[in-house]
């Protein structure tokens, strides 16, 4: 499912642009090399930086199949919490605005972009590089579950190991079939959800309770896809059907408050 690249230098791993100066004060664009070898171009992301000088525990944040933008919110909210985010923007630099329903981008090459971001950060004076999680949503869920797997951090061999900690919201479930975990893993789904339904995830999860691996899951009851983002209520068509996608104000706030005791576990 996903690409396997070894031997990776991470010391030579990244480029840095900066564009501070029209930005705002708290914020960053920055680019940064994938460790996905097919992928031409820089990654472009942004970086939110939280008040102080730091040094900060930091976080990647892989976006959902639509690209940046929809979890501003959440974003938002870690800055304000004392985490310095980043977040890059896989698809423009493949050429895509969305892959919702092509399947042309898969969950491990945005693994392999959330690994340059995780060198990036380790490399930055304002972050602690012992302290550095992953935190995705539905296409980015996925890929942080495959950056929390010891398969893909022995492939790749990141220069200071595993992520810290690894959030992963409403993922695909498939290609996650690791027997153990490389990083401590929360997880969040929505039992309504009828784009990725949560059946795997919920097996996979028990099996992996069951041999003492360090997972957190979560099951809102009533919950569809998307459902943190602040939207009305909506449906999106596809090949194989209709899929309904509705803000739940209760589980956005229950899902905050165990991602804050969470990262207060791990990067702390």
């Amino acid at each position: 499912m996903f690409r396997r690249c070894v031997g990776i230098s991470f010391a030579t791993s990244f480029v840095v642009s900066l564009y501070a100066s029209a930005q705002p004060a708290n914020r960053e664009h920055i680019s940064f090399k994938s460790v996905d070898g097919s992928v031409g171009k820089t990654i472009p992301a942004t970086v939110f930086h939280p008040k102080g000088g730091g040094p900060f525990s930091a976080l990647v944040a892989l976006h959902g199949c639509d690209g940046p933008n929809d979890y501003n919110k959440w974003l938002a909210w870690l800055q304000a919490q004392g985490y310095l985010v980043i977040e890059p923007d896989s698809l423009a630099p493949r050429g895509f605005t969305s892959v919702c329903s092509s399947g042309d981008f898969s969950f491990g090459a945005q693994a392999l972009d959330g690994l340059g971001a995780l060198a990036y950060l380790r490399s930055r004076q304002d972050v602690i590089s012992t302290k550095v999680g992953v935190i995705g949503w539905s296409h980015g869920g996925a890929a942080a579950l495959i950056s929390s797997t010891p398969r893909f951090i022995r492939t790749n061999r990141p220069d200071g190991g595993a992520f810290q900690a690894a959030i992963s919201f409403y993922p695909a479930c498939r290609p996650f079939r690791a027997q153990n975990l490389a990083s401590p893993l929360l997880l969040l789904l929505g039992a309504a959800d009828d784009w990725e339904p949560p059946s795997d995830c919920i097996e996979r999860a028990r099996a992996l309770e069951a041999e003492g691996a360090p997972i957190t899951m979560k099951v809102y009851q009533d919950a569809t896809h998307a459902f943190d983002i602040e939207l009305r209520d909506r449906v999106r068509n596809f090949p194989y059907g209709v899929v309904h996608l509705r803000y739940d104000a209760a589980a956005t706030a229950d899902s905050r408050r165990l991602v804050e005791a969470f990262l207060l576990q791990h990067l702390h």
